[in-house]
Protein backbone atom coordinates (compact mmCIF):
# COMPACT_ATOMS: atom_id res chain seq x y z
CA UNK A 1 0.00 0.00 0.00
CA UNK A 2 2.66 2.68 1.06
CA UNK A 3 4.44 1.81 -2.87
CA UNK A 4 1.23 2.58 -3.98
CA UNK A 5 0.84 6.07 -2.51
CA UNK A 6 4.52 6.90 -2.83
CA UNK A 7 4.26 6.01 -6.67
CA UNK A 8 0.50 7.71 -6.40
CA UNK A 9 3.08 11.26 -4.75
CA UNK A 10 5.52 10.75 -7.62
CA UNK A 11 3.07 11.50 -10.57
CA UNK A 12 1.07 14.14 -8.84
CA UNK A 13 4.25 16.10 -7.75
CA UNK A 14 5.78 15.27 -11.38
CA UNK A 15 2.29 16.60 -12.82
CA UNK A 16 2.33 19.50 -10.66
CA UNK A 17 5.70 20.53 -11.03
CA UNK A 18 5.57 20.26 -15.04
CA UNK A 19 2.20 22.29 -14.59
CA UNK A 20 4.12 25.33 -13.55
CA UNK A 21 6.93 24.89 -15.96
CA UNK A 22 9.31 22.97 -13.65
CA UNK A 23 11.59 19.98 -14.70
CA UNK A 24 11.54 17.28 -11.41
CA UNK A 25 14.42 14.56 -11.81
CA UNK A 26 12.03 11.78 -10.40
CA UNK A 27 14.81 9.80 -8.95
CA UNK A 28 15.74 12.42 -6.26
CA UNK A 29 12.02 11.19 -5.18
CA UNK A 30 12.39 7.55 -5.34
CA UNK A 31 13.87 7.06 -1.45
CA UNK A 32 11.20 8.69 -0.11
CA UNK A 33 9.45 6.60 2.16
CA UNK A 34 5.50 7.35 3.73
CA UNK A 35 5.53 8.46 7.04
CA UNK A 36 2.90 10.18 9.66
CA UNK A 37 4.01 13.47 10.87
CA UNK A 38 1.37 16.18 12.68
CA UNK A 39 -1.00 15.36 14.38
CA UNK A 40 -3.07 12.63 12.45
CA UNK A 41 0.01 10.56 13.00
CA UNK A 42 0.27 11.57 16.73
CA UNK A 43 -3.39 11.42 18.22
CA UNK A 44 -5.81 9.92 15.55
CA UNK A 45 -8.18 10.99 13.09
CA UNK A 46 -8.44 14.89 12.89
CA UNK A 47 -12.52 15.76 13.25
CA UNK A 48 -12.20 19.41 13.17
CA UNK A 49 -10.41 22.34 11.70
CA UNK A 50 -9.74 26.04 11.40
CA UNK A 51 -7.37 28.29 10.18
CA UNK A 52 -6.80 31.96 10.90
CA UNK A 53 -8.23 34.20 7.86
CA UNK A 54 -6.15 37.08 8.68
CA UNK A 55 -3.11 34.82 8.55
CA UNK A 56 -3.63 31.55 7.10
CA UNK A 57 -0.27 29.91 7.97
CA UNK A 58 -2.03 30.02 11.94
CA UNK A 59 -4.25 26.79 11.88
CA UNK A 60 -6.14 24.63 14.55
CA UNK A 61 -7.32 21.33 14.34
CA UNK A 62 -9.39 18.85 16.72
CA UNK A 63 -9.22 15.41 16.96
CA UNK A 64 -10.88 12.31 17.26
CA UNK A 65 -9.11 11.29 20.36
CA UNK A 66 -9.36 14.69 22.08
CA UNK A 67 -6.65 16.72 21.39
CA UNK A 68 -6.38 20.34 20.17
CA UNK A 69 -3.18 21.18 17.87
CA UNK A 70 -2.17 24.53 17.08
CA UNK A 71 0.51 25.24 13.80
CA UNK A 72 1.90 28.63 13.04
CA UNK A 73 3.73 27.47 10.01
CA UNK A 74 0.75 26.52 7.83
CA UNK A 75 0.93 22.64 8.67
CA UNK A 76 4.79 22.09 8.31
CA UNK A 77 5.26 21.75 12.24
CA UNK A 78 2.50 21.19 15.56
CA UNK A 79 1.90 22.05 18.58
CA UNK A 80 -0.06 20.05 21.39
CA UNK A 81 -1.98 22.91 23.31
CA UNK A 82 -4.84 21.10 25.34
CA UNK A 83 -2.54 18.80 27.06
CA UNK A 84 -2.62 20.49 30.94
CA UNK A 85 -6.24 20.45 30.53
CA UNK A 86 -8.07 18.86 33.17
CA UNK A 87 -11.02 17.46 30.55
CA UNK A 88 -9.58 15.50 26.96
CA UNK A 89 -13.03 16.66 25.37
CA UNK A 90 -13.42 19.81 23.76
CA UNK A 91 -16.39 19.56 21.77
CA UNK A 92 -14.94 22.09 18.25
CA UNK A 93 -12.64 24.28 17.47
Amino acid sequence: MQQKLTLFLIVVLTTAFSAIGQKVDVELLEGLKTRNIGPAGMSGRVTSIDAVVANPDVIYIGTASGGVWHSDNGGITWKPIFDKEAVQSIGSV
